[in-house]
């Protein structure tokens, strides 16, 4: 059985987005990405979406997870564009 979640109302596809919580914040490879600036594309197949962060890589991030209205200042926004720049195209 495949089951494909729909994306929700809010939030895009290539939409920036700040990680704002973590499955378990002792991990410290987690706890570093609180406050994370990333790139967001839907992955209805988790329910989930897809976060692309800078120096951290891609993982999936429930909806919770994530502020999709960061405060984004110039130099943070250049190093994610470009991080996104050097990356393949994101998964379907």
């Amino acid at each position: 059985m495949h089951l494909t979640v729909p994306r929700p109302p809010y939030g895009r596809d290539g939409q920036r987005v700040r990680i704002t919580s973590v499955q378990d914040p002792l991990d410290p490879g987690e706890r570093e990405l609180l406050g994370a600036l990333g790139q967001v594309h839907w992955f209805g197949h988790e329910g989930a979406w897809f976060v692309t962060v800078p120096g951290s890589g891609t993982a999936v991030h429930p909806s919770e997870d994530l502020d999709f209205d960061p405060v984004v200042g110039a130099r943070e926004a250049a190093a994610l564009q470009a991080h996104l720049a050097r990356q393949p195209d994101p998964p379907t």
